[in-house]
């Protein structure tokens, strides 16, 4: 380890709210899966709020020990 200590209890949580469909949202999804990773790194717990979102992302997300809600919202909102 770096020297860095890892927060165990009470990790503090970063929201990211994101859409994808087939044909919007993708890439956004997937940068801000790359800010949730290194958040995670530093100790803390990325939750993605979705409205819509396809399986293959959510899978991919889900596999990175993200966590995803889908919420009652229009997508894009």
């Amino acid at each position: 380890m770096s020297g860095r200590k890892k927060l165990k209890k009470n990790r503090p949580i970063t929201l990211f709210r994101v859409d994808a469909n087939t044909s919007i949202g993708s890439g956004h999804v997937m940068r801000c899966l790359s800010l949730a990773l290194a958040w995670q790194k530093r100790g803390g717990k990325a939750v993605f709020l979705c409205a819509e979102i396809p399986d293959s992302l959510k899978e991919q997300l889900v596999a990175k020990k993200i966590k995803v809600e889908i919420i009652p919202a229009f997508s894009g909102s």
